[in-house]
């Protein structure tokens, strides 16, 4: 089982979680961003096992803004 994986977040955003289930707070974009995005974070924690949480979880509760740019999606949110 991967470390990280590629999930649907909602209206065609994707993102990644760990295998807590927790979402990554660093990233948001494309069905195929978030594979990529996934499959970087499992090649790194397999080459250096000590650092596994590189990115950290949000547990945040609030309004998050999403902004489609021309480098993709931008989330702004309010605490």
């Amino acid at each position: 089982m991967s470390l990280y994986q590629a999930k649907h977040k909602a209206r065609g955003r994707y993102g990644v979680i760990d295998q807590t289930g927790q979402w990554l707070e660093d990233f948001l974009g494309s069905k195929e961003q978030a594979i990529e995005h996934a499959l970087q974070l499992n090649q790194q924690s397999f080459e250096s096992p000590h650092q596994i949480n590189k990115a950290t979880p949000s547990n945040k509760i609030g309004l998050q803004h999403f902004i489609l740019t021309e480098q993709g999606w931008l989330v702004k949110g309010e605490q």
